[in-house]
């Protein structure tokens, strides 16, 4: 919960207009409890909040040219956010089965092959020493396991859940504004089309540094765990069969 809520605040204080928010700004720097109190029940009263918030910006006039590409953008942005958040519950679901299932099964796995040569190598520690070190290798190996599963795939979970609720999120505002463009005469069309053109290109930003980051940080740590693990399997290898040149 603790990552979560500071990949959130982090968010948040990147964002270009949310980091300047009366109601974020008392979130995290107001320290007396009657006033962080008093200002949550004035933030919870404000009527200003969804939709309603995109009546009372600013924006310039544009021409027809412009506005037809704005609602093409509006469009692409919800066909896009349907694939996005298909496929990052695809993602989720196989990270969670990585941490939760794969990696048990080869962590056990490991651990009933360390076993398995350690009792056989305790049954013939003279005529195959080697075998224990092997059992040992295995045992290491287990734990080395364990140890990984929270340097790749946990990374990469947190990041994808912290985008599925964004993705769900953006649906609940394209629907939104989807029904009061269709329903009120009165509604500045332009107006919502600009304010969403405008955060979604502050989304797109984020997207392509995090997915970058969940990548890079799951192939980089991957390699470095299978490099660890050949250099255990060296290891055991050059104590059982030293090289005598």
């Amino acid at each position: 919960r603790n990552t979560r809520l500071q990949h959130f605040s982090d968010r948040i204080c990147r964002h270009p207009v949310l980091a300047n928010s009366e109601v974020w700004r008392h979130f995290v720097t107001q320290v007396d409890h009657t006033e962080w109190t008093q200002g949550k029940r004035k933030a919870e009263i404000d009527q200003n909040v969804g939709i309603e918030l995109l009546n009372i910006i600013d924006v310039p006039s544009v021409d027809e040219e412009t506005k037809k590409n704005l609602e093409e953008t509006v469009t692409n942005l919800s066909n896009n956010m349907t694939k996005i958040e298909n496929a990052l519950k695809n993602m989720i679901s196989v990270a969670n089965e990585q941490v939760g299932k794969h990696w048990k099964n080869q962590i056990n796995d490991y651990k009933e092959i360390g076993k398995a040569f350690s009792s056989l190598g305790s049954a013939m520690s003279e005529e195959a020493p080697c075998l224990i070190h092997t059992g040992a290798c295995y045992q290491d190996m287990s734990s080395m396991l364990e140890e990984q599963v929270m340097k790749d795939w946990e990374t990469v979970q947190h990041i994808m859940q912290d985008y599925k609720a964004q993705a769900e999120g953006w649906q609940v505002i394209l629907g939104s504004i989807a029904k009061a463009t269709t329903e009120s005469p009165v509604v500045d069309k332009t107006k919502y089309r600009i304010a969403l053109n405008a955060e979604a290109t502050f989304f797109k930003q984020e997207l392509v540094v995090d997915m970058r980051t969940a990548g890079q940080v799951f192939l980089m740590e991957q390699i470095k765990f299978h490099h660890q693990v050949a250099d255990r399997l060296r290891k055991v290898y050059h104590e059982c069969w030293p090289y005598k040149g």
